[in-house]
């Protein structure tokens, strides 16, 4: 039986990373996107906002509600970025 809420590298389904990047693109610049990939060791090189939201959210980087996982950036806390 699949566990459609695995969301581990490799394991979710495209129509879920499609939708979690719908979600991140509405919520956040490109450069935002880009700035947390990169804290995070990713090397896209230069996507469309659509395309690196889609790949980060097969990487996991992006929940179920389109927010960027890790607390990254956390509104109205400077200083607070990834790995803080």
């Amino acid at each position: 039986m699949t566990d459609y809420s695995d969301d581990r590298y490799g394991c979710m389904r495209v129509h879920i990373a499609a939708r979690r990047g719908e979600l991140a693109c509405s919520r956040f610049r490109r450069n935002t996107l880009r700035s947390h990939a990169k804290a995070h060791g990713l090397r896209l090189g230069s996507l469309r906002k659509t395309d690196l939201a889609w790949q980060m959210a097969q990487h996991g980087l992006i929940d179920a509600n389109g927010y960027l996982r890790d607390g990254f950036p956390v509104p109205g806390a400077p200083g607070k970025g990834a790995g803080q």
